[in-house]
């Protein structure tokens, strides 16, 4: 984007870099939000078939885009997702992840000369504690402080669409 030479170059790349934002965030937001509504409602006995698991998946993911209600293939998703069934619970990790790398971004871009070193001494680190305590010591985010992640991606993915709505002239 930067050093992009034009502005329909810095819209493309703008636009790339939002579409990946807000699917790390959004969609893995909405597949952890399903998943998770999922193993309660078979835990507490209201989910029980196929057509509770539809209606479930419908509901879900209409929260995020209304319109999904009137595709008839969202009510199937819940049967496609394949790590609901080889990877249950790993669908929150690509949230973590999508949050945690915008988070990364954001810092980075703040203040690179003290985030940098930061970041590489937690890559060299190795796992010799929680992922938790690595990130609170060695790059000083919070992963508790789940409302403050979501604040900040969202901040970048905001002042990013503020962006390429100028460069586009809207």
């Amino acid at each position: 984007y930067k050093n992009a030479g034009t502005s329909a170059e810095r819209a493309y790349y703008l636009n790339y870099f939002l579409h990946d934002a807000t699917f790390q965030v959004f969609g893995s937001a909405e597949e952890t939000e399903l998943e998770s509504a999922i193993y309660r409602g078979v835990n507490d006995g209201t989910i029980k078939t196929a057509a509770d698991f539809n209606a479930l998946t419908t509901k879900v993911f209409a929260r995020y885009d209304p319109s999904s209600v009137n595709d008839p293939s969202t009510k199937l998703y819940w049967a496609r997702n394949r790590l609901f069934f080889t990877d249950p619970l790993y669908d929150v990790n690509y949230l973590y992840a999508g949050l945690l790398a915008l988070e990364y971004f954001t810092r980075f871009e703040a203040d690179s000369k003290s985030f940098s070193p930061r970041f590489v001494a937690l890559l060299k680190n190795g796992f010799n504690d929680s992922p938790a305590a690595l990130e609170r010591g060695l790059v000083g985010i919070n992963l508790s402080d789940e409302k403050t992640l979501v604040a900040n991606a969202t901040s970048l993915i905001d002042a990013r669409t503020k962006l390429l709505a100028a460069l586009s002239g809207s």
